[in-house]
C-alpha cells in the first residue's frame, strides 16, 4: 500500500514539474530579453493646417525626452527633431513639401538612454496655394458685402426717399400729393403708360418738391375715367462722393498655422437709388 502511495506521489511531482517546464518555456524569450523600458510618451498633439506643409504643436512631458520622430506616409518618410533641456511645450514642428490632401502622422519620443516611447496618432490636412487663396478670397468677398450693405443702411439713413400719396384722375389726368419734404440733389424717378399706350420715365427735380402740393406731372398717362392705373416711382442720389476705408484682421479660424491676415479695401458710392414703389388711382 505505501509503495503504491509514494509512486502515486512521485508521478504527480514529475507532471508538475514537466508542467512548470513548459510554462517557462512560453515567458523565456520575455525573460532573458529583460523588462522593456519605454521613454515618456507624448501628452498631446495640434495638428495645424498648413499651405503646403503641416505645423504640430506638440506637448511632451518636461526634461523626460531628449529627441523625437515623426513619420507618415505608413512610416515611408520622417523628420527627426530635438528636445532642448530648458524644455517649453509645447515644441512646435514643421513638416514641409506636402501635397495637399490628409495625412496621418505618428510621434515617437527617446530619452537620453535611447528608450522609444509608444507612437503618438494624430491626422490633420494640408492645403495648397490655390486652395487657401480661394479660401481668403471667400472671406474677402464677404467681408467686402456685409461693409457695402452697411454703407448702404447709412447713405438711407442720410438722404431720405420722396413719398407721394392722394392720387387720383381728374377728367382722365393723373395728379397726386407730395407727402415730404423737398429732397435737395435728389431726383425721383416715374415709370408708367402713356396716352399712346407706351411705357414711359418722367424725371422730377427734388429740391422742387412741395409737401401737401398737389402734382400734375403726370397728365401724358394713360387714365381713362372709372380705370385704375398704376406707376412706379423711385428716388435717386447722383454724385454722393460717398467713401468709406475697409480695414479689418481676418481669423481664418483656430485650425490654420497662419491663422490671421490683414484686409484693407475701399468702398466709393456716387449714386444710390431706392427701390421702385408702386402706386395706383
Amino acid at each position: 500500500m505505501n509503495l503504491r502511495i509514494l509512486s502515486a506521489s512521485a508521478a504527480v511531482v514529475a507532471l508538475s514539474l514537466v508542467s512548470c517546464s513548459k510554462m517557462n518555456d512560453l515567458h523565456k524569450p520575455y525573460l532573458e530579453k529583460g523588462e522593456t523600458v519605454y521613454a515618456a510618451k507624448v501628452d498631446s498633439v495640434k495638428a495645424l493646417v498648413g499651405v503646403n506643409s503641416q505645423v504640430l504643436d506638440i506637448f511632451v512631458p518636461a526634461n523626460r525626452v531628449s529627441r523625437g520622430v515623426v513619420r507618415w506616409n505608413l512610416g515611408q518618410d520622417s523628420l527627426e527633431f530635438s528636445l532642448p533641456a530648458s524644455l517649453v511645450s509645447p515644441v512646435r514642428v514643421v513638416v514641409p513639401g506636402l501635397e495637399e490632401g490628409n495625412y496621418t502622422y505618428d510621434i515617437v519620443t527617446y530619452d537620453s538612454y535611447n528608450n522609444k516611447s509608444l507612437a503618438y496618432e494624430v491626422t490633420s490636412n494640408v492645403v495648397s496655394e490655390e486652395t487657401m487663396a480661394a479660401h481668403k478670397d471667400m472671406m474677402t468677398k464677404s467681408l467686402y458685402y456685409s461693409e457695402y450693405d452697411a454703407c448702404l443702411k447709412k447713405i438711407a439713413s442720410m438722404y431720405p426717399k420722396a413719398k407721394i400719396s392722394n392720387a387720383q384722375n381728374f377728367g382722365g389726368s393723373a395728379w397726386f400729393m407730395w407727402e415730404c419734404d423737398p429732397l435737395p440733389g435728389a431726383k425721383v424717378v416715374f415709370r408708367y403708360i402713356n396716352r399712346d399706350n407706351v411705357w414711359t420715365t418722367r424725371e422730377f427735380a427734388g429740391e422742387n418738391i412741395k409737401k401737401k402740393a398737389w402734382e400734375s406731372s403726370l397728365k401724358d398717362a394713360l387714365c381713362e375715367p372709372k380705370d385704375q392705373v398704376v406707376f412706379y416711382y423711385h428716388t435717386v442720389y447722383e454724385n454722393l462722393g460717398f467713401v468709406h476705408k475697409v480695414s479689418h484682421r481676418v481669423d481664418l479660424g483656430e485650425e490654420y498655422a497662419d491663422r490671421w491676415y490683414d484686409y484693407e479695401d475701399e468702398i466709393r458710392i456716387d449714386s444710390y437709388s431706392y427701390p421702385e414703389a408702386s402706386d395706383n388711382w
